[in-house]
């Protein structure tokens, strides 16, 4: 089998990485103040999404809503986050994104509490288990589909029924198609099977 190229960090599509805030996105600038605007996170209760939330807060938002899957993290990220901003209500609402009736009535009751949404934060999202597509399992496959892919549908879709007026969509994607290899990663990546990338003799 031949060698195989992959792609160095940083990929060909971004020259800079940033592991902190830097001034085009500091929520403490002005020209970035959410004061008075009701925020809506997805994955709101793990991962990045409490840092996403704080950011908001910071920024002077009037309310963020967290929506997740587990009650447990949701209410924990809510109770660091009132006493760090007591200015800021903050919601929780438990919700599967792949849950087309849950989201939709989380997203109801986010508005019934906070108000039309102002800027949604489309940040759920799930990485399957690395192993070779030989070895994959399909419902990883459609698992992740339904996830990355069903659930951005419908997540965007409850947004723009509950949408304020020039409200905004930030939308937490992958870099991960930019790479040209990445062992393991066939089916969180779903267009590329990484055999395609082999080359045998």
């Amino acid at each position: 089998m031949t060698s195989l190229t992959v792609s160095k960090w940083p990929t060909p599509l971004t020259s800079e990485f940033h592991t902190d805030t830097y001034a085009a996105i500091d929520p403490l600038s002005p020209r970035l103040s959410t004061a008075g605007k009701s925020i809506l996170v997805t994955g709101g209760g793990s991962g990045i999404g409490p840092e996403i939330a704080k950011s908001f807060a910071i920024s002077g938002a009037a309310a963020i809503s967290l929506v997740g899957r587990t009650e447990k993290t949701l209410i924990e990220t809510k109770s660091r986050l009132e006493k760090e901003f007591p200015k800021t209500k903050f919601f929780t609402f438990v919700a599967d994104i792949v849950d087309r009736e849950a989201l939709d009535a989380a997203f109801d009751q986010s508005v019934a509490a906070a108000g039309l949404i102002d800027v949604l934060v489309a940040n759920a999202g799930v990485m399957t288990d690395l192993v070779p597509l030989a070895k994959s399992n399909a419902k990883d496959w459609d698992y992740s589909i339904d996830v990355n892919i069903r659930g951005s549908y419908n997540t965007v879709t409850a947004f723009l029924r509950n949408a304020a007026k020039n409200a905004a969509v930030i939308h937490v994607s992958t870099g991960i198609l930019s790479l040209q290899y990445i062992p393991g990663q066939a089916a969180y990546r779903e267009i590329i099977p990484e055999e395609c990338c082999e080359r045998s003799h």
